[in-house]
């Protein structure tokens, strides 16, 4: 499928017309009515299927600034096709922190950069073999300056995990992708000013984010204030040091046997009135919670997901999986599906009723699992699952075609939504 979505943003979409693959169900869904379509005629393009390989060139000025023209592969368990720019440099594929700005800066080499989300610190990346360094934003977009000194970017819109390997030479820059399930979905946009490019990119994927004034303040939070009264000896010695605060954090020792939504009776016990007294001082009051819902039987909301189907299903035992987070073993919800909002809310309720929160801290969503893959009842791990991909057979992982790097081992007033790990679009169900 090629399709333009706007003069300056163009649209490609390859997949298996045999077999149904997983697509990212999310989407902007305002993006397109921003956009109007265009002949694609007058978009630059020219390809070819057999061998398969297109070039895009802008139509202001007749220069080519992608080409893809290496050999395509799209397996079941493998996605490879490279691109290449008439650049200089690189920058992008976040969330990473390097020396520089500027992605496998400095040398004519190659460089490897891993997408896939888990709850670990942003990694230093210099883009070293073998890659591998998983991150906590998903966000495979990046853009050339090409040697024009103009911009182009690149989204591919893929949730699984990925490598990108950047080839730099001294005629120009070679991307290579590699997945390991999806399809090929990715989205040009035009040559422009550095400006231009990133303020189309967001137009698709949503505008950031603005917050309340407060949330810009000052703020304080750490995990291991096991009683109240060490955070009221916090905010005393905060006063005593005349040093400014906005905002006070909670981490997971608030809650009763850590179970999201829950205060404990006996060490948080007048939570309520101390949130009310911040509030009294025009401070706010911002709590952890956990998206993973604790194994407990005597926990009423792993129980009302259990009964209204909403966690994440196993690949082996056709349950409700079970991981393992901060809060101990745990389900996880699975978010499409509706049944999972309804916990949610109900979960959140219940808390604001019990303490007048300001925001919320959302922690490990990804989901993130301190397993190795599925945990059972009994501690005992299973040797073998990879989610989010085309399969359901946990064996067929133990043999890829391709090991990844990471393989190696509507309010009056705007809220507070504070995530760790996030994917770099809005949400929308898909409709079936």
């Amino acid at each position: 499928l090629f399709e333009s979505l706007d003069e300056r943003v163009f649209r490609i979409k390859i997949t298996d017309s045999q077999a149904e693959r997983w697509e990212v169900p999310i989407y902007n869904p305002d993006a397109r009515k921003y956009y109007k379509q265009h002949l694609i005629k007058d978009m630059g393009l020219t390809y070819s299927n057999f061998p398969f390989q297109f070039e895009l060139a802008d139509p202001r000025t007749q220069q080519v600034f992608v080409v893809a023209n290496t050999t395509l592969y799209l397996a079941d368990k493998l996605i490879e096709f490279g691109l290449w720019f008439p650049g200089d440099a690189i920058f992008g594929l976040g969330e990473r922190v390097t020396t520089g700005f500027e992605l496998c800066e400095g040398l004519y080499r190659d460089c490897i950069y891993t997408i896939f989300s888990r709850d670990m610190d942003t990694p230093l990346d210099e883009g070293h073999l073998p890659g591998g360094k998983q991150i906590y934003g998903h966000h495979p977009f990046y853009m050339v300056m090409l040697k024009s000194r103009l911009f182009a970017g690149v989204f591919f819109l893929n949730s699984n995990a990925q490598d990108a390997i950047v080839k730099r030479k001294s005629t120009g820059i070679n991307v290579n992708h590699k997945t390991i399930g999806g399809i090929i979905e990715m989205y040009f946009f035009y040559p422009g000013a550095a400006e231009e490019v990133i303020k189309n990119y967001h137009s698709f994927i949503g505008r950031p984010y603005l917050p309340p004034m407060w949330t810009l303040g000052y703020h304080l939070s750490r995990w291991g204030w096991e009683t109240l009264d060490k955070v009221k000896n916090v905010l005393k010695s905060m006063e005593f040091a005349d040093f400014p605060l906005d905002s006070m954090w909670s981490d997971i020792d608030y809650m009763q046997d850590f179970v999201s939504f829950t205060v404990d009776s006996d060490t948080y016990r007048d939570l309520d009135k101390f949130v009310d007294q911040l509030h009294e001082m025009g401070m706010h009051w911002v709590p952890i919670l956990n998206p993973g819902i604790k194994y407990d039987l005597n926990n009423s909301y792993y129980k009302m997901g259990e009964e209204m189907n909403a966690y994440i299903r196993s690949a082996i035992t056709k349950k409700s999986m079970i991981g393992k987070a901060w809060l101990g073993e745990a389900m996880f919800l699975a978010w499409m599906n509706p049944n999972a909002s309804s916990v949610w809310h109900a979960g959140l309720k219940r808390l604001y009723d019990q303490v007048k929160y300001d925001g919320i801290w959302l922690d490990m969503n990804e989901a993130s699992n301190f397993c190795n893959f599925e945990c059972e009842p009994e501690k005992k791990e299973f040797s073998s699952i990879v989610h989010g991909t085309d399969s359901h057979n946990p064996k067929e992982f133990d043999d890829l075609p391709y090991y990844l790097s990471l393989i190696h081992i509507s309010e009056p007033t705007r809220p507070l939504y504070i995530s760790y790990a996030v994917f770099c679009l809005k949400k929308k169900k898909k409709k079936k």
